[in-house]
């Protein structure tokens, strides 16, 4: 996306500007603290048309990071455990760090602290987890010096296995370098017979696509944007319905909804305005389930087909 730049200010104030969001973005923060735990919900089921030979389960913990469980293992996506006054998840966590399950493995769609929360797992027994990032990024060396024993960088069309889960690095950026702020790799999971596509802030329809068919997708839908340069960094809730239905999915569970920052961000900073219910919406009235997990809500998902 071309960048424009606001004709009121100066090219250094912008500059400045930006480097102030992105180190509040990366974590960059000396005021971070835990995030509050909220109450579970009740499991939800639902079925989907295709044939498999056994359920998985889907726990929203908070803002895109989501709990996948299945065969009796579990899979963490971008961890955030901890918040700072300008960047809040805005709700409560559904689980607690000390009350995950055994996990398997951690993955990361970016190097973004809303979803590569080092500080929040590093003095924690999710050091000694398999954690899978983007290669080409700082999060190899981050994860290694904040005492992760077991980082895995994979390169996009890669696959790694972890127990029964196989997780393979899906483009999600045309022409973006590892090393650029909003650099990011989805993430394609399965897990027996399922496929879900894991995707951070944006996916193209065409990349969707190429990574499906899957059975659930897991996406964005705030439509979070950077005021000052006029950039988009997540999806829309129309745009995530479209890459729900490109990438072939019946099932699709919105995330990264909740956010709100403070008076000044919220101001001039960023604009969020996509919601979880615009989407579920908006992939109905494409033909698909969108199912709408708080944090905390869980969703056992089956197939009806025989």
């Amino acid at each position: 996306m071309q960048l424009r730049k606001p004709s009121i200010v100066s090219s250094t104030a912008p500059s400045l500007l930006v480097l102030g969001i992105v180190a509040v973005l990366t974590g960059c923060s000396p005021t971070l603290k835990m995030t509050q735990t909220g109450n579970r919900q009740l499991p939800l089921s639902v079925a989907i048309p295709a044939k498999h030979t056994a359920e998985i389960t889907i726990t929203r913990v908070v803002h895109a990071s989501v709990l996948i469980e299945y065969g009796g293992q579990a899979l963490l996506t971008d961890p955030w455990f901890t918040e700072t006054k300008e960047y809040p998840p805005s709700e409560k966590l559904g689980l607690a760090l000390n009350a995950l399950p055994a996990l398997t493995a951690i993955t990361s769609t970016m190097d973004h602290y809303d979803h590569f929360d080092l500080e929040g797992i590093k003095n924690s027994a999710l050091t000694k987890v398999p954690l899978v990032i983007p290669s080409g990024t700082k999060q190899h060396a981050k994860a290694l010096a904040a005492g992760l024993s077991d980082v895995r960088a994979v390169n996009e069309g890669e696959t790694v296995t972890i127990g029964v889960f196989k997780i393979t690095a899906v483009k999600a950026r045309d022409n973006t370098k590892p090393t650029a702020f909003d650099y990011e790799t989805a993430w394609k999971i399965e897990a027996g017979d399922w496929k879900i596509l894991v995707v951070g802030h944006r996916i193209s329809t065409s990349l969707a696509r190429a990574a499906g068919p899957v059975d659930i997708a897991l996406l964005p839908v705030n439509d979070l944007r950077i005021k000052p340069v006029f950039k988009q960094l997540s999806l829309s809730p129309a745009e995530a319905a479209e890459v729900a239905r490109a990438a072939g999915a019946p099932l699709a569970i919105p995330d990264h909804y909740m956010y709100r920052s403070s008076w000044l961000w919220e101001t001039f900073v960023v604009s969020h305005h996509g919601t979880a219910q615009a989407f579920s919406e908006a992939f109905r009235a494409a033909g698909g389930n969108g199912v709408v997990l708080p944090a905390g809500g869980q969703l056992v998902i089956t197939g009806s087909a025989k």
